[in-house]
């Protein structure tokens, strides 16, 4: 059986989740999932049970766009 990282997202009145083959790519989905912030990702589990809280999901988003940008301005200055 194929072990899947579950994202749990809150939306009004609801808490929906989203299967995911990899901790990389779950991360990759709370960061954007439909190309907006309006949602909110409130923790990844785990095969094994174990979670990634919504401050630790909000610092790799964090990060992860910091690194976009830096990418984008590099991408930028070549032209």
């Amino acid at each position: 059986m194929e072990e899947t990282w579950k994202l749990y997202r809150v939306r009004p009145r609801s808490l929906m989740s989203f299967s995911y083959p990899s901790k990389d790519r779950a991360l990759l989905g709370a960061y954007d999932l439909d190309g907006s912030w309006d949602e909110c990702g409130l923790y990844i589990e785990a095969p094994n049970g174990a979670r990634i809280e919504q401050h630790e999901i909000a610092e790799w988003c964090q990060n992860r766009f910091q690194q976009l940008k830096k990418i984008e301005a590099r991408a930028n200055s070549l032209h």
